[in-house]
């Protein structure tokens, strides 16, 4: 189900963890999936993404899963969208894509 950034942003996404990151459809959509601070989990799919930038360390001695400090979708020119996931001490994403779409888990 497509969704726009204004649905992205109201997910609780702050304390949310990172479970996988999947390159589909011969590398032009990623698919990112969480597991909220509830216990639910959602997975996004993201379509047509470009600049995408990935920089994510496991610290020493505590959880490899990365733990979401703060996540957050803006609508950008040409009907794009901008999407940044902050892991706090562990890094961040972030990239553009043309639509955002959600699959529940």
């Amino acid at each position: 189900m497509e969704i726009s950034a204004e649905q992205f942003n109201s997910y609780p996404l702050c304390d949310a963890v990172l479970d996988s990151i999947t390159w589909i459809n011969d590398g032009r959509d990623v698919s990112i999936g969480l597991r909220f601070a509830a216990g639910s989990a959602v997975l996004f799919r993201f379509e047509w993404v470009d600049q995408l930038r990935i920089e994510l360390t496991q610290n020493e001695r505590q959880a490899s899963q990365p733990l979401s400090w703060d996540c957050a979708a803006e609508n950008i020119e040409n009907g794009r969208k901008r999407i940044s996931l902050d892991f706090s001490s562990q890094g961040s994403m972030s990239f553009r894509c043309n639509t955002i779409a959600r699959e529940d888990t």
